[in-house]
């Protein structure tokens, strides 16, 4: 920038905050925010006098004396003279030292010395000026004048004469060896005023000089343009008189070319500037080469031609000046006292050339010429401080277009220099103040160091003191002001900054005419005040990733700026008042072409910035529509056009980020790409699009995930990095911003894993801080994104988050506690300190981030002293402050979810120190918010927040609840969904998939979630690179589940492999890794498992060393200090067992002790370490028989079973310990029955109704003897009504809990018909859930998945709410035992009437029956006590060989057996024969009849019945209700077969089957008349089912039932083999009461669920069966294999094909035990239906009535009989045949 001389011209342009003369576009240089066009101060021309070489003073007379003509009036009594000159001598006194004269002193005149005291100032090296004006006597009066030098000391004395006008008056001084020279009279001039009127041409040349000088001073300062004017015609004249061939015709030329300069300068009269050049051009010819005056001349032709390009613009003008100059230049020698300004004009000059051809090399010329300028000037000299000031605007000319900091440093420098010579009182004193201010304000748009912006308020403020209200150049420093106090607001927010700063800009606006050329500059920065922030600083502030990880969000953290900003200032109005003023700004533009675009595109930006504020959408839309304008208005080869649509795309990606229109991205990256490619490589402006184009390609990748787009992203970045140089202040950001798509591209893509891209990215950050100072506004954002986290997470190593939270600590104490990103720096240190203590449990991370987050808040001003002592108060009180946080943040705000995230990290910290259920409910509560406030297709926002699977899991640990674990599940799966496969996040979310599917399967035995989750963790551990942090971790979860596989399937080589990956784990972790002690102790637990699995003592040692080295590094007050401790004392407790040394049973209870003492009251693991203690006191009482032990052990057992938390499991195990011990012990106790039915309770509570049926099976085999051991309890304490309760409530429970689904509430509804229709509604919702048999598999899609889990949740959910509504109904009087389990009397009250209920107890040690009989009021207790658990399981392996012998057990015809025959029944493939006793199956029966049937049926008096039923009375029917093995066996065929006395249960009684008595009961209870519609007879025969052997026999059996009941008018419909489908099947079942289906079935062992019909097409499962709820089912005849085999697992739960049928309504089922032979099937049918429909009851018409179909099934059975021997094959005939139900 230049300080030219004279008037400013009218068309000088202005530039920009970043030192540019373009728009604010072209300085749309950030990440995330355009630049206005700030209008800064051009350090603006300051009206000086001309100076020449002889140009020896300049005159001030508006300080001459009051009264003082300016003429000086004939007759006055004093003179005023001016202009007093002195020269001196060139050496000095005697050819010593040049003297210095600094005051003159005329003493004599009266009025005291002060007054007549005046400066002299050096004005050349040997010409000295007297300041002002002096008084003198008029006439005849003599005074001497004392000169005196810089230490006061006396130089000289003169005489001044005051004669008449023209005389020559000599000084007296003449004595040889005087400094000051007194020779000529015109040496020591003085000049009355009224010389003025004497003829110019007869004074000499230096005289007309004098008299000139005094006329054309400044009019400003003078007032009197007529002064100039007439002393400009009395040159004229002087000219006029002279001959040309005069010596001092080329001077006088010269002279009046110089005035006729400065009078075109204020009048603007262009014949007077032509004029001037022509005299000045003859004066030069006139002049000799080499003669002294020359460079004189040519320096004012040069001032001249400078004076007319600067009006006309016409290049030729400056050029010529130039020349001029540098002519005078070339012709002066060193010494010429006028080079100094030669140079200064010089470089004046090329700093306009440079100004109008925007080459540098001009400035870098100008600035060589000022600085030879600023060297020749003498120490002193008067224009000094203005040379100086030109200098340091060159040097900040040439910083505005590189840069580069050392520019603006010397600029700084040089202009303090300036304003050093210009003392207090010097009239261009406001303008160095105001240069040196605003080059400050340079520096701190680059640097950003606070000191410089505020000095520069200070020193612009000093400016604008020290000018008068009124001056015509005040509003140009007012401006100035304004400008410097807005960037000061942007950087501290300081809200009397802004305000003065809009008062500053309006005074200027105000004071400023209409058609003043500057006025549009002060109306766009008024706007720019009016606006609450614009810098860039502030702007490139961004809020964290991850919404989890920290990743920055520009769009956001701006709009969460600009409303802080506003609620600060709380007007609005401010805005809107900018948007008025910007549009009258483009009124005003005048210049269609240039001007507009530019003053549209501010226009843009002020609409923008208020819908970043507002959201209205309208504004973003303005502000599009008006920079398309901008861009359209601009010509292709303009060099505006890149920086215009730089603003465009900047609008349209503000668009985008309200709208996330991907129309407005994908825009915004066209014109983006098309600004970079209008700009050269050599353009400063080039960096800043490309770091542009990053943001909106980076934004883009986000919403897409096109891998294309993150690349061009870092390619385009390091482009910009590349391009700048490490001086450049924006490097930094530059790098910053390259590092954050590095990190955004680790995270997203695989190939990121190698570490490259992050340690890329920390080398990058790591540049970016270093090249930043401290008080750089950007520091804090550069600390805050250092990715040290990220690399800690694939490194694990400490150091690294030891340090990234240091960092973070840096970054927040360079913020202020008001400033509004710091809660974003303080989420980046809570991240880390959590990272931190989850690898050394330390509370100092948690202390530290509540004081930091006090900080932020800032509610109180007491600040007690925080220690390391975990106390809980303050976690409680951060949770306070951070809620103050959430409620003064609106929830509209962008920034409401990272409060939010916060405030849920909070409630986090205090759940895993306090395990309070409450805070991590609503920290999951709040964590729901959250994601309900991202937009769901924000798939990148939604990632970058820690999945809600957490908090949920973390919920589950606490709680158990089996409905959070699938909720975590479900939201995992969805995690794993949305995250692309190539995505860095993906092995992590897979793992934690694993790790949940595992939790779940430890809870409900699931083998599809242990499978899956083994599978997910190899998955995420192959996926993962070695070195990655996680790896140890990963892989010790990975041995974990291995491990439960090892415990379900019992495979050695799974054991073995848990072992070593745990070990490969251990080995990953570094020394002193948090982690290891709980590696270490589940490697003691799997090397353990190995021990009892092998019986190798040794692995038992191992596994104790083990732990104890876990127990060894945890330290005191550690959470898992409880644990290691428990697990080393159940180690203990084994090795005991194997060694029997006393000395580790104490070991063990002493560290029992200890972890019980540690474990808070509530935990969840109380009750399982309360049990531990208690297996080993009572290990050491069975040693020393201590009372006390068993007193002890009992009480705990007792403590644990009863806890109100805890896992079912435990509560079951401590119950049955508690329950055997009291039996062993203290057999009276009263307790004895609260132990089991608290087992009871906990049983069914494992297989709640929250599982499927399956899970529920499934769970229940390991306890499925619980309800058989508590009735033998029962039975030997002479209870029965107990034993039979406990039977019913413990056995056949999965039937029981769908049989309760399934009943009717007619008396509920009688009560609450609303509350009744709720629960059935809820009821057939969880039969339906529960019945599912989705599963998912490895295969299965992730989508399909995810729909498990959601119905997997749903169907936990309905089981709560089933049992709430359970809780609601009992609470209703006269229901509070509704739905309970039945007592002994409820159950008797329904027992049918023809015959007797016998429930058969088998287990350890005894055998006993229960019989009842309707009408009798109690059980009777049958003793069996020559039967045995032992015999019963003997008999099962015999019968089993039996079948297996015989090959019978699939239904077939023509199966091929190993010797090759053809098997004569229904198989469905080969079987292998095994040889055995011929008498086998008799031997069983025999048994059987003698030590079980025999004896109940005496003892409930059917025995003595049998002559009476011989007559052909019809039989006593007897149900049986078997438990364990006996389930198996066939009571209903019980006798004795060879012998003399044969006799078998058939003689007695018709047998059936039941699963339960309350199932009988309730179908007594709940019978009821089919319906006429539905009552009849389905029959449907599949002799060909894929896969199986053809049973040919279905056919023709099937025919002849269908024949005989069309004979008997009955309903009947008949369909076989393809006519018919299962599903079609299930449709006939609806339609019909009966059903008679033959075909093939099978038992499936391992999925009892899957025992099926087999069809030809389809097949028809018993899960799918137990689904349906058929209300008006009645008959189901089974002719298929196996339909009655069940499960020997599941003996009690009566899990086959015939109990599925009773369970989806049908009354009574016909079944199998076994194969059954094809060519008797037939046969045994037809017998079957003949005798139901000729015992019809009369009337009966065309309904089927099975009420008889147990006595059908006997009669059919003995008419097989009679057609068969007695042979084991025979008997093996008939027996399988059984009937099951009412």
């Amino acid at each position: 920038m230049s300080t030219a001389k004279g008037h400013k011209a009218a068309d000088e342009t202005r530039i920009s905050a970043r030192g540019s003369e373009q728009s604010a576009a072209e300085h749309e240089e950030d990440n995330s925010a355009a630049t206005f066009t700030v209008s800064a101060p051009k350090y603006r021309t300051r009206k000086r006098s001309p100076r020449s070489s002889h140009d020896m003073a300049e005159l001030d007379l508006s300080k001459g004396p009051s009264g003082a003509s300016g003429s000086g009036e004939s007759g006055s009594s004093r003179l005023c003279l001016a202009n007093i000159i002195f020269k001196s001598s060139e050496e000095g006194i005697e050819g010593g030292p040049a003297v210095h004269i600094t005051e003159m002193w005329i003493p004599g005149l009266g009025g005291g010395d002060t007054e007549n005291r005046y400066s002299v100032s050096k004005i050349c090296s040997r010409y000295w000026r007297v300041d002002g004006y002096v008084e003198l006597p008029r006439q005849g009066h003599r005074v001497e004048c004392v000169l005196k030098g810089e230490s006061g000391e006396e130089v000289e004395a003169v005489h001044l004469g005051c004669a008449q006008p023209g005389e020559k008056e000599l000084s007296l001084s003449q004595e040889p060896g005087k400094s000051i020279e007194a020779i000529q009279f015109w040496d020591v001039v003085t000049i009355p005023f009224d010389l003025v009127t004497q003829p110019m041409g007869l004074l000499p040349d230096d005289l007309v000089l004098a008299l000139s000088m005094i006329n054309y001073t400044e009019p400003e300062s003078m007032g009197r343009l007529s002064d100039l004017s007439e002393a400009t015609c009395t040159l004229q004249r002087a000219v006029d008189l002279t001959c040309d061939d005069d010596p001092s015709y080329p001077n006088r030329l010269c002279e009046l070319g110089s005035l006729l300069c400065y009078r075109f300068a204020l009048m603007c009269d262009v014949e007077d500037i032509a004029d001037a050049i022509s005299f000045q051009e003859k004066s030069v010819q006139l002049t000799p080469e080499h003669h002294t005056c020359l460079p004189d001349r040519l320096y004012a032709l040069a001032e001249s031609c400078h004076y007319c390009y600067k009006r006309t613009g016409n290049l030729g003008d400056l050029d010529e000046s130039i020349s001029a100059v540098r002519r005078a230049v070339e012709l002066c020698p060193g010494s010429h006292v006028g080079l100094p300004g030669f140079y200064a004009k010089l470089g004046e000059l090329l700093s306009h050339l440079f100004e109008h051809s925007g080459q540098p090399e001009y400035l870098s010329k100008a600035i060589s010429a000022r600085e030879r300028s600023v060297e020749l000037a003498p120490e002193g000299h008067e224009s000094l401080p203005n040379w100086l000031s030109d200098l340091g605007g060159s040097f900040e000319s040439r910083f505005n277009i590189s840069e580069d900091l050392e520019d603006i440093e010397e600029a700084i420098s040089i202009r303090r220099r300036a304003l050093k010579y210009a003392p207090a009182d010097h009239p261009d004193r406001p303008w160095y103040l105001g240069d040196l201010g605003l080059s400050l304000y340079r520096r701190f748009q680059r640097s950003g160091v606070l000191e410089d912006i505020t000095e520069a308020v200070s020193l612009q403020r000093q400016a604008v003191d020290l000018i008068p209200e009124g001056h015509t150049n005040l509003a140009f420093l007012l401006d100035s002001l304004g400008i410097c106090l807005r960037s000061r607001f942007d950087r501290t927010g300081d809200l009397e900054d802004i305000t003065e700063a809009v008062s500053s800009q309006r005074k200027a606006v105000n004071m400023t005419p209409e058609d003043h050329p500057d006025l549009p500059t002060y109306l766009n920065n008024l706007s720019l005040c009016l606006l609450p922030r614009l810098s860039r600083s502030v702007e490139q502030w961004t809020s964290p990733r991850n919404w989890t990880q920290n990743y920055p969000r520009t769009s956001a953290a701006s709009l969460y700026s600009l409303r802080l900003q506003f609620e600060k200032t709380e007007k609005l109005g401010d805005i809107a008042e900018a948007i008025l003023v910007q549009r009258r700004v483009t009124d005003f533009t005048t210049d269609r072409g240039t001007k507009l675009p530019m003053d549209l595109n501010n226009l843009s930006l002020c609409l923008r910035l208020r819908f970043e504020s507002t959201g209205d959408l309208e504004d973003i839309a303005q502000a599009v529509s008006v920079q398309r304008k901008a861009v359209s208005l601009t010509s292709e080869d303009h060099p505006s056009l890149p920086f215009f649509l730089n603003s465009l795309s900047h609008c349209l990606y503000s668009q985008f980020e309200y709208t996330s229109d991907l129309n407005d991205i994908a825009e915004a990256v066209t014109f983006q790409r098309r600004a970079v490619d209008l700009v050269s490589e050599d353009q400063p402006h080039l960096p800043s699009f490309l770091d542009n184009l990053t943001l909106y390609l980076r934004s883009r990748f986000e919403k897409t995930g096109n891998h294309g787009d993150i690349t061009e992203a870092v390619l385009s970045q390091h482009r910009a990095v590349d391009l700048t140089s490490d001086q450049d202040t924006k490097l930094p950001t530059y790098l910053n911003n390259l590092s954050l798509s590095l990190r955004l591209r680790f995270e997203h893509t695989q190939t990121g894993q190698n570490l490259g891209d992050i340690t890329e990215a920390i080398s990058l950050q790591r540049k970016a801080i270093c090249l930043s100072s401290e008080a750089r506004p950007d520091l804090p954002f550069f600390l805050g994104v250092l990715c040290l986290h990220s690399e800690f997470e694939h490194t694990g190593e400490l150091e690294k988050i030891v340090e990234a939270a240091s960092i973070q600590r840096r970054a927040i104490n360079l913020v202020s506690d008001d400033h509004p990103h710091l809660p974003f720096f303080l989420d980046n240190l809570s991240l880390c300190l959590r990272s931190q203590f989850e690898r050394n449990r330390s509370l100092d991370g948690i202390t530290e981030a509540i004081s930091l987050q006090r900080r932020v808040v800032d509610l109180t001003s007491e600040e007690k002293h925080r220690t390391n002592t975990g106390d809980l108060q303050d976690i409680t009180e951060a949770i306070l402050l951070q809620r103050r946080v959430v409620d003064r943040t609106p929830e509209g705000d962008p920034s409401f979810p990272v409060v939010l995230h916060t405030l849920n990290n909070c409630l986090h910290a205090r759940f895993h120190h306090t395990g309070d259920l409450q805070d991590i409910t609503e920290a999951i509560s709040i964590h729901r918010r959250v994601m309900h406030l991202i937009p769901k297709d924000d798939t990148s926002a939604r990632l970058r927040i820690r999945t809600l699977a957490i908090p949920i899991y973390y919920r589950f640990q606490h709680t158990g609840n089996l409905e959070d674990i699938t909720e975590a599940i479900a939201e995992q799966r969805r995690t794993v969904y949305l995250i692309p496969e190539s995505h860095a996040r993906l092995p992590a979310c897979l793992h934690t998939l694993g790790l949940f599917l595992c939790r779940r399967f430890e809870e409900t035995g699931d083998f599809e979630d242990l499978v899956e989750a083994i599978s997910a963790q190899r998955k995420a551990l192959k996926l993962t690179p070695e070195r990655h942090a996680t790896i140890p971790l990963w892989i010790n979860n990975l041995s974990g589940s291995v491990y439960y596989m090892f415990q379900k399937a019992g495979d050695p080589r799974d054991i073995d492999e848990a072992i070593s990956l745990q070990r490969r784990a251990l080995d990953l972790l570094p020394d002193g890794h948090i982690g290891i002690p709980r590696q270490l102790s589940n490697l003691g637990l799997f090397v353990l498992s190995r021990s009892e699995y092998a019986g190798d003592v040794g692995d038992l040692t191992e596994a104790i060393s083990t732990q104890q080295r876990a127990l060894d590094l945890t330290a005191e007050g550690h959470a898992d200090l409880p644990r290691y401790l428990d697990n080393i004392g159940n180690l203990l407790h084994r090795r005991f067992i194997h060694s029997a040394k006393v000395q580790d049973l104490g070991h063990a209870i002493s560290a029992q002790q200890r972890a019980l003492h540690l474990t808070p009251e509530g935990h969840a693991g109380l009750p399982s370490r309360v049990t531990n203690l208690a297996d080993s006191i009572s290990a050491r009482y069975q040693v020393t028989g201590n009372a006390q032990d068993l007193d002890t052990c009992i009480s705990s057992y007792r403590t644990a079973a009863t806890s109100s938390f805890g896992a079912p499991r435990i509560t079951l195990r401590a119950a049955l310990k508690w329950a055997r011990l009291l039996n062993q012990h203290y057999p009276q106790s009263p307790q004895l029955t609260s132990a089991f039915d608290i087992a009871l309770n906990a049983a069914a509570l494992i297989s709640g109704l929250e599982q499927t049926i399956k899970s529920r099976y499934l769970l229940l085999q390991e306890h499925s003897s619980l309800p058989l051991e508590a009735a033998t309890i029962a039975f030997r304490h002479q209870r029965p009504d107990k034993a039979l309760e406990w039977l019913e409530q413990g056995r056949c429970l999965v039937w029981g809990q769908i049989n309760t689904l399934r009943l009717p509430m007619e008396d509920l509804r009688l009560h609450d018909s609303a509350l009744a229709e709720r629960l059935t509604a809820v009821a057939m919702k969880l039969d339906h859930a529960a019945s599912s048999s989705r599963r998912p598999r490895l295969d299965m899609d992730s989508s399909d998945k995810i729909s498990l889990e959601n119905d997997a949740r749903n169907h936990i959910r309905l089981a709560r709410e089933w049992d709430e509504l359970l809780a609601k109904v009992r609470g209703a009087p006269g229901f509070k035992e509704f739905l309970r389990p039945l007592g002994c009397s409820t159950i008797m009250e329904y027992l049918p009437v023809s015959g007797a209920v016998v429930v058969i107890n088998v287990h350890d040690g005894r055998c006993d029956a229960i019989a009842l009989a309707a009408g009798s009021n109690a059980p009777i207790h049958i003793q069996l006590p020559n039967f045995t658990l032992q015999k019963a399981k003997r008999y099962r392996t015999i019968l089993n060989i039996q079948l297996s012998s015989h090959g019978l057990r699939f239904r077939g015809e023509g199966a091929t057996t190993e010797d090759g025959a053809c098997a004569s029944g229904r198989v469905a493939g080969p079987y292998r024969r095994v040889k055995v006793a011929e008498d086998g199956v008799c031997m069983l029966l025999h048994g059987l009849w003698e030590e079980v049937v025999k004896p109940i049926l005496e003892a409930v008096g059917f025995f003595n019945l049998k002559e009476s039923n011989s007559s052909g009375g019809v039989l006593p029917r007897i149900w049986w209700c078997p438990t364990g093995p006996l389930s198996f066996l066939p009571l209903h065929a019980a006798g004795i077969y060879r012998g003399i006395q044969m006799e078998s249960i058939s003689d007695y009684v018709v047998s059936s089957y039941i699963p339960s008595v309350t199932a009988l009961t309730q179908r007594v209870k709940n019978d009821h008349q089919i319906g006429e519609g539905v009552s009849g007879l389905f029959l449907t025969a599949q002799p060909k089912a894929p896969g199986a052997v053809t049973i040919p026999g279905t056919t023709k059996e099937v025919a002849s039932i269908y024949a005989k009941a069309t004979a008997y008018g009955l309903r009947v419909v008949k369909q076989e083999g393809d006519a018919v489908s299962a599903d079609e099947c299930l449709e006939f079942m609806d339609q019909f009461s009966s059903i008679h289906l033959a075909c093939h079935a099978s038992q499936n062992a391992a999925e009892p669920l899957q025992s099926q019909f087999r069809f030809h097409k389809g097949s028809l499962d018993l899960a799918t069966i137990m689904r349906k709820n058929l209300k008006n089912a009645d008959l189901a005849f089974l002719s298929a294999c196996q339909t009655s085999t069940g499960e020997e697992t599941l003996s009690d739960e009566a899990v086959h094909l015939a109990s599925g049928m009773l369970a989806a309504g049908y009354r009574r089922v016909v079944a199998t035990m076994w194969q059954i032979k094809d060519s008797h099937a037939p046969g045994v049918a037809d017998d079957f239906y003949e005798y139901l429909w000729t015992h019809r009851a009369e009337g009966s018409s065309s309904q089927f009535d099975g009420t008889m179909s147990a006595h059908a099934l006997h009669h059919a059975i003995e008419q097989l009989r009679g057609r068969l021997n007695d042979s084991d094959q025979s008997l093996l005939a008939w027996i399988p045949y059984v009937h099951f139900g009412y």
